[in-house]
């Protein structure tokens, strides 16, 4: 059995020449669904910024707290919060609904972050405060043993404002028994889908990811946010390392009778 525990290696060699094949077998690790956003319900998760709410004070967030089957931990914390001067509307979206989706839009001078964190604990939060990171997920192995190698965040669209680079910048956290780790990524302008890949070796320390107790994501929250950013985004999800399709073992099974089929006729030449 190979290091995985879910494949198996084959060995064929004849003449000089060899060939190795890794067979699936077994059952494959399952995608770790971080959230999915089909929560909350319709008419229940639009937010926003304005002169006549108390999110018009600079620093002053907006808070959406959601339960849900599909979210890390049962329970989701979004935070959109505007770094300056607040303009009539600096931010606008929605969060599940009918569509299934975090949808953001960010307007006027100051850029906006949108914080999103997993820690399994509902309430201990609040607009006044913030984010009150309550490590809640009790040792969560976000590699599924060992199977998973990466973070996959699907955007249906990313729009990013008035960033020179013309990417969106993503600060992600994990918090767990053996400390903080981190990764940045970046999202660049989609029209359509975008499906940007966190692979967990390039987390400061990719060991944390085998026990979290919270994770955060900031969406353009990489350094200062910029302003005018606009994303959905889809799900986010932890990854199996992929192994060949059918099609391909087959493929390469039939290049393995070939080459030791090759390597006979050569030999009894």
């Amino acid at each position: 059995m190979c290091a995985l525990g879910r494949c198996r290696m084959v060995s064929a060699a004849a003449g000089g020449l060899s060939v190795t094949l890794f067979f699936a077998c077994g059952a494959l690790a399952d995608t770790i669904v971080i959230d999915d956003f089909s929560a909350p319900g319709p008419g229940e998760a639009f937010f926003t910024f304005d002169l006549t709410g108390p999110s018009l004070v600079p620093k002053s967030p907006v808070l959406v707290e959601t339960d849900g089957v599909d979210i890390l931990g049962g329970q989701r914390d979004l935070l959109v919060e505007v770094d300056g001067p607040p303009s009539i509307i600096s931010a606008s979206g929605q969060v599940g609904a009918d569509a299934g989706l975090l949808q953001v839009a960010t307007f006027g001078q100051s850029g906006t972050t949108a914080f999103l964190q997993y820690d399994g604990v509902d309430g201990g939060d609040s607009e006044a405060t913030g984010l009150d990171d309550n490590l809640g997920l009790a040792g969560f192995d976000l590699t599924d043993g060992g199977e998973n190698n990466r973070l996959e965040m699907a955007f249906m669209g990313v729009d990013s404002g008035d960033s020179p680079s013309r990417t969106m910048g993503i600060l992600i956290t994990a918090v767990g028994a053996a400390g903080t780790s981190t990764a940045t990524v970046a999202a660049s302008d989609s029209l359509g889908l975008l499906v940007v890949v966190v692979p967990f070796s390039s987390f400061s320390d990719p060991s944390v990811l085998q026990s979290i107790d919270s994770l955060t994501f900031a969406l353009n929250g990489d350094g200062a946010p910029t302003a005018n950013v606009d994303f959905t985004l889809d799900h986010i999800k932890s990854m199996p390392i992929p192994i060949p399709e059918p099609s391909t073992l087959i493929m390469l099974s039939g290049l393995a009778v070939c080459l030791f089929c090759m390597a006979r006729r050569r030999r009894n030449a």
